[in-house]
């Protein structure tokens, strides 16, 4: 599997599935719980963030980006992972004791950074202004089409993606690139809903 690939499975597979082999310890990956893990020849490693990093810096169209447009890339990983976090603690844990709690709380969260997004996001292309999209971009395109755990909230909650104008266009833009569009056409991980939610 290419790199680029990679880093599309990955942006698209939280957790990501690994089969640990026979008788290897999480803890060899610096994980004391689970995934996701990488393993890419001798380097093993866990956390989200870390696991992005890497895969983006060996990725032929992302190796050569600037240390700012890392950063650009990397500051949307991580507001992934947050909103990532608090849309699976509604879904999975709010919900269980209180579940207008639990929508209300990703109605403030989407809101929120939706709003951030749709001031920052460019009217035409990329988040980097590249012509082609990058962790960025894919980033958000993750928030608003996978279902585990970013489309389980949004359907608990009844948000709609469509109010916030620029992000949905950027989003149709970074769908609509023809390796993100083979991948998204291709992949069972996309709108995967494990756990039947």
């Amino acid at each position: 599997m290419c790199a680029y690939d990679m880093l599309m499975q990955y942006l698209y597979i939280l957790p990501l599935l690994f089969i640990l082999s026979s008788g290897e310890s999480r803890n060899n990956y610096m994980s004391p719980s689970g995934m996701p893990l990488l393993q890419h020849g001798d380097l093993k490693i866990s956390q989200s963030g870390a696991i992005e990093t890497y895969v983006a810096s060996i990725a032929p169209k992302y190796k050569d980006l600037t240390p700012q447009q890392k950063a650009i890339d990397n500051m949307y990983g991580c507001i992934k992972e947050e909103i990532l976090f608090n849309c699976a603690k509604a879904i999975f844990t709010t919900q269980k004791t209180d579940k207008n709690k639990a929508i209300e709380d990703i109605n403030t969260l989407l809101d929120k950074w939706f709003g951030i997004f749709e001031e920052k996001l460019p009217d035409e292309g990329f988040i980097l202004g590249l012509s082609y999209p990058t962790p960025a971009d894919l980033a958000l395109l993750n928030i608003t089409q996978a279902f585990m755990p970013f489309g389980a909230a949004v359907k608990l909650a009844s948000y709609d993606f469509s109010k916030w104008k620029k992000v949905s266009a950027l989003c149709d833009r970074t769908a609509a690139d023809s390796n993100v569009a083979a991948y998204l056409k291709d992949s069972p991980y996309v709108k995967a809903n494990p756990f039947g939610l």
